[in-house]
């Protein structure tokens, strides 16, 4: 499984550890990331995680692979 995290800046160091989630699978881990990346990073991924970046309806709708979670 692919795993995206689009905003890592958000979770602050120390605090959190992805280790569970690369259990699961390859984990790709941006600290930022602008709604015109969300696609190209996404692409292919199972799983896109945010706290912050705003998904819009069509770029929601170019996800087709992904399962959403905020």
């Amino acid at each position: 499984m692919k795993i995206v995290i689009l905003d890592g800046h958000s979770i602050k160091p120390g605090e959190f550890s992805w280790d569970e989630l690369r259990a699961l699978g390859v984990v790709e881990v941006f600290e930022r990331t602008s709604e015109s990346e969300i696609v190209s990073r996404t692409r292919d991924a199972e799983a896109v995680l945010t706290t912050r970046v705003p998904l819009s309806a069509d770029t929601m709708n170019q996800l087709h692979e992904a399962r959403i979670g905020k």
